[in-house]
């Protein structure tokens, strides 16, 4: 399964590990990119997998 081109507030909110609150500041803040589609707000992908925590790798 492939990722989707748009995230909504909640998917940012979880893959950022941030609230809804500080999506929407950073959205009317203009830090985001706003895209309505179907009235619903969305985020494109690009933006948020460029912020998105870096896996750690375990030492064993």
């Amino acid at each position: 399964m492939t990722a989707p081109a748009y995230y909504s507030i909640r998917d940012v909110c979880d893959l950022l590990v941030i609230s809804r609150s500080t999506v929407k500041r950073r959205l009317a803040e203009g830090l985001f990119t706003r895209v309505k589609i179907g009235g619903s707000v969305r985020i494109p992908r690009a933006e948020v997998d460029g912020l998105m925590p870096r896996k750690r790798r375990r030492v064993a």
